[in-house]
């Protein structure tokens, strides 16, 4: 019996080790060599750090503005993935400016009005884009619904390397 526990420790002990490691490309947007916007690990959903910056001219660049992009560019790798941001567990935010701490607060609360994650803040010499006052960086441990990828992926590919019918299916908690 004592090995039989061992052996059921051990193997879910490496189940995390197993899970089949997913990219997540939403619609619009596109992997490169050095970043992907997500990746899904077994039940893990991890997005990439999201800047606030705007490419368009004339764009808000408020702080508020900023986090605001930041975070609707992590909601938009979430959705990909099938899960929510109800379902964050951790979010780091890095910020420029420690006097942009009440402005991001005040956007980042829009998402996150009832149950906010466990949040760190850190404050940060720069960022990796000119004019960037925020980036997040999130992360959910969450029951992924049955979501179909074809419509973020071209017509016949699918990151599982299956037909365009490749479904993510719903992954239990341990």
């Amino acid at each position: 019996m004592r090995s039989l526990r061992l052996l059921a420790l051990c193997c879910i002990s490496a189940a995390p080790l197993l899970a089949q490691r997913v990219p997540v490309v939403p619609a619009g947007t596109s992997a490169s060599p050095t970043l992907t916007p997500g990746i899904t690990l077994g039940k893990l959903v991890f997005a990439s750090g999201q800047l606030g910056v705007s490419r368009e001219a004339g764009a808000d660049t408020t702080i508020q503005a900023q986090t605001k992009r930041a975070l609707e560019s992590a909601k938009k790798v979430f959705e990909a993935a099938g899960t929510t941001m109800g379902n964050v567990g951790k979010c780091t935010v890095y910020l420029v400016d420690v006097k942009d701490f009440q402005g991001m607060n005040q956007s980042y609360r829009e998402f996150f009005p009832d149950s906010p994650p466990a949040r760190t803040t850190v404050v940060v010499a720069a960022l990796v884009s000119p004019g960037a006052k925020v980036e997040t960086d999130t992360e959910i441990d969450a029951w992924l619904r049955k979501v179909s990828v074809t419509a973020h992926h071209p017509a016949s590919t699918c990151p599982m390397g299956v037909r365009a019918d490749c479904v993510l299916d719903p992954v239990s908690r341990l």
